[in-house]
């Protein structure tokens, strides 16, 4: 059989993912994960409608930043890329089977001189010239999923990936490893031929999705320590990672009043009010996240200037209690965009 009938239609994904993300969330994934092993279900395609009744859970790992995973965890895990020969593949999100964040080409935020092919794939992605060369730490955060049976079927592994869609599947999916542990367009045919034969790469261990993967999948939320990965939470861990590119939240028992508000849809959604500037001469705006959702108020006026909320009344009323606290951390933002654009 062609392999490529293994893989669903991505228009048959999309539509699935809402069934998924519900099926989960009547399970016990804590129960799952300790009881004891089930025949593994054989392959099946999700449009016969077949459902195991206690789905095997497989348990994959995504890395991000602070300001990244908040993002995630307020709606879902979407919009990554895949550079190839074949091209540049977009809304497709990354995942690995490993609990270490090495060996897979992340950027740690201690770049300094980008590369000039560096640059190019950034401007590319990013569809036009860098704003500046800060680069985030996508060590930072790692989420751990928990998705189940269904899944297999979505998810899929790097390595089948490129074997099934790319001229030399096998030897792509090996360079793009070897890509996260040097500059494989610089390197002479000597030295790739010496890494390929004894550099150890992670390609098979990374999967991949077309589908947005929800974040009530999430099972647990840790974050990079000098003891490895820890829980995490956000004022010891999330606020210091926000200011270093140019987000201020205000404080955390300001923050505290907001959650009788927005109540998170799952266990690590909390809702946020962050401030970032992007032109200082703009008037002073707050963005509220909560409950999946974004709104964005001016503080001077309370005025909703994108977004809608059943409670935007109750909203602005918490806007204009905190005006003073809000505006010293626009402040803050506005000091932050004169950092990374000191010629401004």
């Amino acid at each position: 059989m062609d392999t490529r009938l293994r893989y669903i239609d991505r228009r048959v994904l999309h539509r699935k993912c809402g069934e998924l993300a519900d099926q989960v969330a009547n399970h016990n994934v804590e129960a799952v994960l300790q009881s004891p092993p089930q025949k593994p279900s054989p392959f099946y395609e999700l449009d016969y409608g077949l459902r195991p009744t206690h789905p095997k859970l497989m348990k994959l790992f995504h890395y991000t930043s602070v300001p990244l995973a908040d993002t995630i965890l307020s709606s879902s895990l979407k919009f990554g890329h895949m550079n190839l020969p074949s091209g540049l593949v977009r809304n497709v999100v990354w995942l690995t089977s490993d609990p270490s964040s090495e060996g897979h080409g992340l950027t740690t935020g201690q770049e300094k001189n980008l590369t000039e092919s560096q640059i190019r794939h950034l401007e590319k992605v990013q569809g036009g010239p860098l704003r500046n060369h800060v680069m985030q730490d996508k060590t930072a955060i790692r989420l751990t999923y928990a998705l189940p049976d269904d899944w297999t079927a979505i998810v899929q592994n790097f390595v089948d990936y490129c074997r099934v869609n790319e001229q030399d599947g096998e030897l792509v999916a090996k360079m793009t490893g070897l890509s996260c542990y040097m500059d494989v367009n610089a390197a002479d045919d000597k030295r790739l031929k010496r890494a390929f034969k004894t550099m150890k790469t992670k390609e098979k261990t990374w999967w991949i999705s077309f589908a947005p993967i929800p974040s009530d999948l999430i099972v647990a939320v840790d974050v990079k320590t000098n003891k490895g990965y820890q829980p995490y939470a956000f004022d010891p861990h999330g606020r210091i990672g926000m200011a270093n590119v140019g987000l201020f939240a205000p404080s955390e028992a300001t923050l505290a009043t907001l959650q009788p508000l927005l109540p998170g849809l799952h266990q690590f959604e909390i809702a946020k009010a962050r401030m970032i500037c992007t032109d200082p001469a703009q008037e002073p705006m707050v963005a509220i996240r909560g409950r999946g959702t974004e709104r964005i108020f001016t503080i001077r006026d309370t005025r909703l200037v994108d977004g809608s909320d059943l409670k935007q009344h109750e909203l602005e009323d918490w806007v204009r209690q905190h005006r003073d606290e809000l505006l010293g951390c626009w402040q803050q933002a506005v000091e932050s965009y004169h950092s990374f654009h000191p010629e401004v």
